[in-house]
């Protein structure tokens, strides 16, 4: 045995596996991972027993100047490749783990790495970052950022839960992400072929998922913010917790082609002509949203369940979905597309919306009828009854409720009354 980590580490090769007892290892840092392992025999650096390895930074919570300080990396993975990074505590460093390749002039891309089991709690910059780092795995971690109450503002201190830059084939699934990120899980400047895929975020700053964060717009020579393309976000879940806002769910922008399917949005809460599902006027190609549900947003104009902020000519295809008590179902106060070129409303239900979309093609509006789970349009003198829409709702949400003590704040809950304004106390 070995007294730190970071000897363990420099001693491993291909097939080796670094098994670290559990304890507190304080502020050890810097840990270099520098060789490769192979698919049949990867380097794997573990604990002993998830969640009992505790490396803790000299980050305070409530700390004045927590943004601009830099309290280290933990595990860096450099050029490396075929390596996984297992079941550790990480807290109040700058970046939990960092996955780099060579610069974007190289053929040195890191590839293959997957941390799992993890969890990442107030680390000022980010919990997992990639860049120039293909097939990078995050799953089963939970990411963690408590809140900062200065001077009337809610302030995040783990800024991103994951943050992806010019990687491809990436994947985040089956993780946990709570309380105040900026962004939760960030995809920017060249992504390509990734995937957020099952997690549960309860509380996000500003936003949960980001396909295509960083704007052309905010070029320069230095950083031309290269756009993303085939991004994918399905079966997650979106919904504020006690105290943690979820300000929009989802936006995309400099993306070329996305997918939005089968997530679940409730009590989004957005104030700026933004929504659940926001397209952004430097998307690009096709954009496909269908099969989501977005419900009980907060009460204001804009808290709406799809915005598009559009000025180019991408394909928009919003079809099947379900607004259920949002203000609005389809937000067009940003648009200046063709309708008929640009996108598609229709086949989606829309009921208890204050304001429904004056985009008429074949949508819902109201009380439809459910046979067998479908919606059924009916002929204008009928009155649908309210529980056939009640009873096909609960079964539709029922995967989605919350489980007993639960810190989360949602699935019908009136939010009209909570306070989620991170620019008021």
């Amino acid at each position: 045995p070995f007294r730190t980590i970071k000897k363990g580490v420099s001693v491993l090769s291909s097939g080796d596996t670094l098994l670290v007892r559990s304890g507190n290892y304080g502020n050890e840092l810097s840990i270099d991972i520098t060789k490769s392992g192979t698919k049949e025999n990867p380097i794997v650096i573990t604990a002993e027993e998830a969640g009992t390895v505790f490396l803790k930074g000299l980050r305070k919570k409530g700390a004045e100047d927590y943004t601009g300080k830099d309290e280290g990396i933990v595990f860096n993975v450099l050029n490396s490749s075929y390596v996984i990074i297992d079941g550790f505590h990480i807290s109040d460093f700058s970046v939990g783990v960092n996955v780099l390749g060579s610069t974007k002039h190289s053929n040195n891309i890191a590839h293959n790495v997957i941390v799992k089991n993890c969890i990442f709690v107030n680390n000022g910059e980010v919990g997992v970052q990639t860049a120039r780092a293909d097939s990078t795995l995050v799953t089963g971690c939970q990411f963690i950022s408590d809140l900062v109450q200065k001077e009337g503002y809610i302030v995040s201190i783990q800024d991103y839960g994951c943050n992806f830059y010019n990687t491809t084939y990436s994947i985040v699934e089956d993780c946990y992400f709570y309380g105040a990120h900026h962004q939760s899980v960030s995809f920017k400047e060249g992504n390509k072929d990734c995937i957020a895929r099952k997690n549960i975020f309860e509380g996000a700053q500003y936003t949960a998922i980001y396909l295509g964060q960083n704007r052309r717009a905010d070029a320069s020579p230095e950083n031309d913010n290269p756009t993303c393309e085939n991004l994918i976000a399905e079966y997650n879940i979106v919904r504020p917790a006690k105290g943690y806002r979820v300000k929009s769910p989802l936006r995309i922008d400099n993306c070329k082609n996305a997918i939005v399917r089968c997530n679940y949005f409730e009590g989004f809460d957005e104030t700026n002509n933004t929504g659940g599902i926001n397209v952004w006027n430097e998307s690009l190609g096709k954009i496909d949203i269908y099969n989501n549900i977005l419900a009980f947003s907060q009460n204001n104009i804009h808290s709406c369940g799809v915005s598009l902020e559009l000025e180019s000519n991408v394909e928009v295809l919003i079809h099947n979905n379900t607004f259920y008590k949002v203000v609005q179902d389809l937000c067009l106060d940003r648009y200046r597309g063709d309708d008929s070129e640009t996108f598609k409303f229709e086949k989606n239900i829309s009921y208890k919306c204050k304001y429904n979309s004056k985009v008429d093609k074949n949508n819902f509006k109201g009380n439809p009828v459910f046979i067998n789970g479908n919606p059924i349009k009916q002929p204008i003198a009928d009155t649908p009854k309210k529980p056939i829409f009640n009873e096909y709702y609960k079964k539709l949400t029922e995967p989605f409720r919350l489980k007993k003590n639960s810190k989360a704040q949602g699935f019908g809950v009136d939010f009209k009354n909570c306070k989620f304004d991170s620019e008021k106390k």
